[in-house]
C-alpha cells in the first residue's frame, strides 16, 4: 500500500523521529483533535492500511478464520500469516476492543459487523460512500 523510500536513515536519526512522532501523537489533547491530526497528517492509503491491521488483529482476536479475514479485508495471506505469528507471541495484547466501553464497543463491532457482511468496496474514486451511507451517521 504506501510506499517508503528504499534509502534507509541512519538509525540514531530514525530514533529521533520516531520520538518526535510519538511525542507529537501523545501532545494530541480530544478526539477532535487526533482526527484532524490523523486526516490531516496520513494519506487516504495509509488510513487504510492501518485501519485493515487493527481490524486484521482485532478479527484474530475474535476468532475469525483467515478466509473470511482475507475476503473481507482483502489482506495476502502471507500478511495475515504474519500477524497470526505476532499474536501468538502476544505482541498485540495491549490493543484490546475492551479499550471501547459500552455503547462504543458495540457500535465498533457492528460497524465491523456490517462491512464484513457486505464486503469491502471496490477499488476506484468515491470507493467508501457507499459503505458511509450504510452505516449511517457516526
Amino acid at each position: 500500500m504506501s510506499r517508503v523510500s528504499p534509502q534507509s536513515v541512519k538509525k540514531e536519526i530514525f530514533l529521533k523521529m520516531m520520538d518526535e512522532f510519538i511525542n507529537h501523537i501523545i501532545n494530541v489533547k480530544t478526539g477532535f483533535e487526533s482526527k484532524q491530526f490523523l486526516n490531516k497528517f496520513l494519506t487516504s492509503s495509509e488510513k487504510i492500511m492501518l485501519a485493515k491491521r487493527l481490524a486484521l488483529i482485532l478479527m484474530l482476536k475474535r476468532g475469525y478464520s483467515f478466509s473470511t479475514i482475507k475476503r473481507n479485508l482483502k489482506i495476502s495471506d502471507s500478511t495475515i500469516a504474519r500477524f497470526w505469528k505476532l499474536f501468538k507471541r502476544h505482541k498485540f495484547d495491549f490493543i484490546r476492543a475492551g479499550n471501547l466501553k459500552g455503547k462504543k464497543a458495540q457500535s465498533f463491532w457492528e460497524t465491523l459487523e456490517k462491512i464484513i457482511n457486505a464486503g469491502m468496496p471496490p477499488r476506484g474514486r468515491g470507493r467508501w460512500r457507499n459503505v458511509y451511507r450504510m452505516l449511517g451517521p457516526s
